[in-house]
């Protein structure tokens, strides 16, 4: 609900990936599809993860669709998506929002740049997007994080 209530903030493999699902569903609720579970067992090869990390890591704003991840590996986008959380214990758009924290985690300990310049050198949409997230992840607001983190590399040294 809450990308539907903020569009500008949702990235192109959560949009995908809620179509998919949503397909999914209606296919299997209305359409009498059934899923077969044994094809859910494995994940991607030790490989395609790093591959498919690697490209993800260098889109962190996000515009990189599943269909195009999942064409690189020659497989569909609901195989690529369900062998990606097999693999990694987290769909492709929660690992890219976490993979944009940790790069807001290193700005935010290595340079001096305002929450609004790291959020979007981050990726994300804005401060309040970046805000949301991040402390949804870290259980704290970023601003409290790097006053705390600030404060234990000054005390340390």
């Amino acid at each position: 609900m809450q990308a539907l209530r903020r569009p500008d903030e949702t990235n192109q493999l959560f949009i995908d990936y809620m179509m998919l699902a949503f397909t999914a569903h209606a296919a299997q609720t209305y359409g009498g599809l059934r899923t077969i579970r044994a094809l859910a067992r494995g994940g991607l090869a030790p490989w395609q993860v790093k591959r498919a990390c690697e490209r993800l890591d260098s889109d962190l704003g996000g515009t990189l669709s599943l269909p195009q991840i999942a064409a690189e590996f020659g497989l569909s986008v609901s195989h690529f998506s369900r062998a990606f959380r097999i693999s990694t214990g987290v769909p492709p758009h929660q690992w890219l929002l976490r993979q944009r924290v940790n790069a807001a985690k290193q700005l935010m300990t290595a340079r001096d740049l305002s929450l609004s310049e790291i959020a979007i050198s981050a990726g994300f949409a804005n401060q309040s997007h970046f805000t949301r997230v991040f402390s949804a992840q870290v259980g704290t607001s970023p601003a409290a994080w790097r006053r705390e983190t600030q404060g234990t590399r000054e005390s340390g040294s």
